[in-house]
């Protein structure tokens, strides 16, 4: 048959792709919200300042979005490693997929 043909090894890979794939996207999301809340490089002032003085350019709107997008990543982390619980039902993914451009829910 053409095509990718599962067998037990490349089952083994997809499943562990899949694994270290989120492994690794979350390991980011955290190292980015550490960036955006810690680090004096990414104060809001920065972040909004003009390029041509030093800043990054974001609009207030876009900043109320990129924060707390990497903080619920980062939060949604820590649930998955049992260091947090979640605090009631949410949409972790709300304003990252706003980040993504997608609007709505899924």
């Amino acid at each position: 048959m053409a095509g990718l043909s599962f067998d037990r090894g490349t089952l083994d890979l997809v499943m562990g792709q899949a694994a270290l794939g989120l492994s690794l996207a979350f390991a980011e999301a955290v190292r980015v919200n550490e960036m955006l809340q810690g680090d004096p490089r990414f104060t809001d002032e920065l972040l909004a300042a003009d390029p041509a003085d030093g800043g990054y350019g974001y609009t207030a709107d876009e900043l109320t979005v990129i924060k707390p997008a990497f903080l619920k990543l980062s939060l949604l982390n820590d649930i998955a490693l049992s260091q947090a619980a979640p605090d009631g039902f949410d949409n972790y993914f709300f304003y990252a997929r706003l980040l993504m451009g997608v609007r709505g829910q899924p």
